[in-house]
């Protein structure tokens, strides 16, 4: 984490999870992610996306059950992002009186330093087929997305209303395959044991040194 402080009394801080990280998270960051962390509301496309498809196919392990998912989800992907605190002067109605006030405005903006368009679907996937044990079940996209591509590029070529619907029938025979394809790989049920090697938990551990807030 960087923090700096402009000629114009805004302040900047520099989040960054790192892969390699060695040191446990504290209870106090959960307390300071609560106030202070990003939301859903301000994902871009690509990363709310990917978010979503994390969450609906992510096993999460008992032991992270007080870590919010979102939290895991920027901790896990490496997500960067700049907090940004700014100072002004407001008013504040106290009766039928304006009271100015010394108040702070806080704001988030994305780092230029990492495309977001990596974070979507497709890392998701990549993730869950490096860490299959935290998969609960893992659909293969592959025959979607590429049937999607298929259908929208013949789509936009259609030059009659018949040509049209026929290729929306083509479409429907060949998403419930793919539904099918789907469900049968999904069946699956994979364990959530970890060894005390393996346990990728450990870097949510408590430091005995840091008091316990929650």
């Amino acid at each position: 984490m960087l923090y700096g402080q402009n000629p114009g009394n805004s302040l900047s801080w520099f989040i960054y999870f790192d892969k390699n990280f060695p040191l446990e998270i504290p209870f106090w960051f959960l307390e300071w992610w609560d106030k202070y962390g990003p939301t859903i509301d301000i994902l871009p496309p690509f990363v709310k996306e990917g978010y979503a498809y994390w969450t609906t196919h992510f096993d999460k392990p008992s032991t992270w059950d007080f870590i919010p998912d979102l939290l895991l989800f920027f901790k896990l992907f490496s997500l960067t992002w700049i907090l940004i605190f700014e100072y002004a002067i407001k008013d504040k109605l106290i009766g039928n009186i304006n009271v100015p006030y010394f108040g702070r405005q806080t704001k988030i903006k994305w780092w230029s330093g990492i495309n977001l368009a990596d974070h979507g679907t497709h890392r998701v996937t990549s993730w869950f087929n490096e860490n299959p044990i935290l998969c609960q079940k893992l659909i293969d996209q592959s025959p979607f997305l590429m049937a999607k591509s298929q259908s929208m590029a013949k789509l936009a070529a259609a030059s009659t209303p018949k040509e049209f619907l026929q290729i929306v029938e083509d479409m429907k025979k060949a998403m419930t395959t793919i539904s099918q394809i789907g469900t049968d790989s999904s069946k699956d049920d994979r364990d959530n044991d970890f060894s005390d090697d393996d346990d990728p938990t450990k870097f949510f551990c408590h430091d005995e040194s840091d008091p316990q807030h929650l």
